[in-house]
């Protein structure tokens, strides 16, 4: 009997491995595929891809091309005009390592996690349709997964083709799922995100010191966006010094702030950044986090907080499935089906004037309400941890119980 031949998987569509978020998505991905397929080959498409190599162990990672329009237009241009010259076609595809791998994949899977979509400007909406526009030239599956998911302006029209094209589509969250219905992608699949799946590191992370200190710890994750998107209001002080008022008044109460950076980047202000500035009027009560640990370190850090105030999704589903009782900051649409599906809609406060107000009010309804994280909680929680393994279970469909157990 012939041996079975190792599947061969793609991940696209991360920025940097610097983003928690982004990398506990791969790696995640990663090791749930090397569970279902035996022996599978896990490739990733970085535009950092010197930067993510220490990252990501067993993963072969090659750069991607998506954040260089031009050259990514050009490609596509050739793959175009070369389809009568196969030969060509073949030397180019082979030549240049991101289109070999494409071309050889069984299946490439989109993570791009919340960028599909034009709330951050056409133009990064253009470069991460490249990431499906390769394979669907290539004629290689791909599928998208556990995302949030739009609105489309100007590019409504190649992303309903682009995703209609997938052999799925997985939204984690309700909102997704009801916007790509009402645009007519017909091959969604609502499920939960991939970070219910992330193990806390309990091995190689020590337990904090701020649990000796018999203070109840609250712990933030702040955005790099409070400088950015809501630095000023028309009247009134900013989102920042909003904050740094609320964290004042947690202080004077008692409690004692952990800062937890999420996100990095390859260049410019990182969350790391903005907690050390947020956090410069009471640095005798609290902690900046180092930004270098890993999500599932991280992770188990979270897990030993009483409190969390979280700017960052990735930060909030860390401290939620570990039913750490939390207030979620929302910019966007997925913090908000996030909490729909756990059934903690109440706690979401939106990023806008009345910051102060909301978060006080929301965290005085945290403190005085313990019965929101208790058995109903579980249970709900449970199921969205199920939700989240469907993604898993979409990609093994995708080959017919072809699955490679020998």
């Amino acid at each position: 009997m012939n041996a079975v031949r190792p599947l061969k998987f793609v991940l696209v569509g991360t920025y940097s491995s610097l983003n928690k978020g982004d990398r506990l998505m791969q790696e995640v991905m990663a090791e749930q595929l090397r569970q279902r397929f035996k022996s599978c080959k896990v490739s990733l498409l970085s535009p950092f891809p010197a930067l993510d190599r220490p990252a990501y162990s067993g993963i072969k990672v090659e750069k991607a091309s998506r954040r260089n329009l031009p050259y990514s237009t050009i490609l596509v241009v050739l793959l175009i005009l070369l389809i009568p010259f196969k030969s060509l076609r073949k030397k180019l595809i082979s030549s240049i390592a991101e289109l070999n791998i494409i071309d050889e994949a069984d299946l490439v899977i989109d993570l791009s996690g919340d960028m599909l979509t034009e709330d951050y400007g056409p133009l990064i909406a253009l470069s991460h349709s490249f990431t499906l526009i390769l394979p669907l030239l290539l004629q290689s599956k791909y599928c998208v997964v556990a995302q949030s998911i739009g609105k489309f302006k100007y590019l409504k029209p190649l992303y309903r083709y682009l995703l209609n094209k997938a052999q799925f589509v997985s939204a984690r969250e309700s909102i997704t799922a009801g916007y790509l219905h009402s645009i007519a992608v017909s091959n969604v699949v609502e499920v939960s995100d991939l970070g219910f799946l992330l193990k806390p590191d309990n091995k190689h992370v020590d337990v904090p010191y701020f649990k000796a200190l018999g203070r109840k710890v609250v712990g933030i994750s702040p955005s790099a966006l409070l400088g950015v998107k809501f630095a000023k209001w028309a009247d009134g002080p900013s989102l920042p010094d909003q904050l740094r008022l609320f964290l004042k008044k947690l202080v004077s109460e008692g409690f004692y702030i952990v800062f937890v950076p999420h996100v990095a980047v390859p260049k410019g202000k990182s969350d790391f950044d903005v907690a050390l500035e947020i956090s410069a009027d009471i640095s005798n009560d609290c902690t900046v986090l180092r930004d270098d640990l890993s999500p599932a370190a991280m992770k188990e850090l979270v897990g030993k907080l009483d409190y969390m105030v979280a700017f960052r999704m990735h930060a909030a589903i860390a401290a939620l499935d570990q039913s750490v009782p939390t207030v979620l900051v929302s910019y966007s649409h997925k913090s908000i089906g996030l909490a729909g599906k756990l059934g903690i809609e109440e706690l979401v406060i939106p990023c806008d004037e009345d910051f102060y107000k909301n978060i006080e009010t929301t965290f005085a309804k945290l403190l005085g309400e313990p019965e929101m994280f208790g058995s109903e909680y579980s249970k709900r929680l449970n199921a969205v941890r199920v939700e989240a393994t469907k993604n898993i279970d979409l990609i093994e469909s995708v080959f017919e119980g072809a699955r490679n157990d020998n």
